[in-house]
């Protein structure tokens, strides 16, 4: 349910560890939004997902890796998630049906997440990692799905087909669109490192990877 996901509300203060400092905005106004992503549809109309570890001729494979999450029911949008507004940002959380249907993200949109190391990741070979609608159910997603986007950073998925029957995986997106507003004072960011000012603090990007280059920098990033 939407009212057991951890929103972010007006007042709110999110600050982004980007793997080269901290950034913190505060939150100025908000709306949620649910947001039913059709997987196979919005990608050019794809055949179903393959049987897991067959990729069969004529259908999609069963690891099926998207390069962006884009909507081909709407022109030219070809990344939902890029965002043009310099003081916007979105708190998502993901539900998937069918259940057994398993997805990775992607941030930036080129690298996986949930990556360990020794390339322990997800692979034609390896699939283990990873939400499955089991875990954050399609009505239901769960909070550990959470992921934020900021300008200049967007995210993708990887979507795995664990069983032998072809599946056509469709999304649900809980959105929380925000307007946020930049901290600049010292002060406040040092009390809001030190923890005296209460803030979510949110790491973008994989731990040991930074992403700052990745972000706009008009946003914050670029340094």
């Amino acid at each position: 349910m939407i009212t057991e996901l951890p929103i972010l509300k007006e007042n709110y203060i999110v600050a982004f560890q980007t793997g080269s400092g901290l950034l913190p905005y505060k939150v100025i106004k908000k709306e949620v939004i649910p947001f039913i992503y059709d997987v196979l549809e919005e990608n050019g109309n794809l055949p179903p997902l393959s049987p897991v570890t067959q990729n069969i001729t004529g259908l999609s494979p069963f690891i099926l890796d998207l390069s962006t999450l884009q909507l081909t029911s709407i022109q030219n949008v070809q990344d939902m998630f890029n965002l043009t507004r310099q003081n916007e940002v979105l708190q998502v959380f993901t539900g998937i049906q069918p259940s057994y249907v398993r997805f990775v993200y992607k941030q930036p949109i080129t690298t996986k997440m949930m990556a360990l190391d020794n390339n322990i990741t997800v692979s034609s070979s390896f699939y283990q990692q990873g939400y499955d609608g089991f875990i954050s159910p399609f009505n239901s997603p769960s909070p550990d799905t959470e992921i934020f986007v900021v300008p200049g950073l967007s995210f993708s998925m990887l979507l795995i087909n664990t069983v032998t029957v072809p599946v056509q995986p469709t999304v649900n997106f809980i959105i929380n669109r925000m307007q946020v507003e930049k901290i600049t004072d010292p002060k406040t960011i040092q009390d809001i490192q030190s923890g005296r000012i209460p803030a979510k603090i949110v790491s973008l990007g994989l731990p040991f990877e930074s992403v700052s280059s990745n972000i706009s920098a008009s946003f914050g990033g670029g340094h």
